[in-house]
């Protein structure tokens, strides 16, 4: 719910981190499609924020944007996608990634 009182460039991108961790939840329950599908919809409004951002995409953006797409490319060649995130939240999540956007 604390996406809720965000908005602009705040809120698409905690919906897409929070979109990144109900796909995870989706995939160690099984539900491969309702991952696939909620990391697509976390790609998507990474890159419709991406555009607004023009050619000064910030880093952390870009790192959500890459993981997504890793995790998708896992999920088509049917590898587990949860050490990409787990590598992702170890070596890229910080302190800045609370106040971005």
């Amino acid at each position: 719910e604390v996406w809720r009182d965000l908005s602009g460039r705040r809120r698409l991108f905690w919906q897409a981190m929070i979109q990144l961790a109900v796909g995870t939840h989706h995939w160690k329950n099984g539900n491969r499609r309702g991952c696939q599908s909620v990391w697509n919809k976390a790609l998507n409004k990474c890159d419709t924020l991406g555009q607004q951002y023009g050619t000064e995409v910030p880093a952390p953006l870009l790192c959500l944007i890459a993981v997504l797409y890793d995790c998708l490319v896992a999920l088509e060649e049917e590898v587990d996608p949860l050490p990409l995130i787990a590598e992702f939240a170890r070596t890229t999540l910080s302190d800045q990634w609370v106040t971005f956007a």
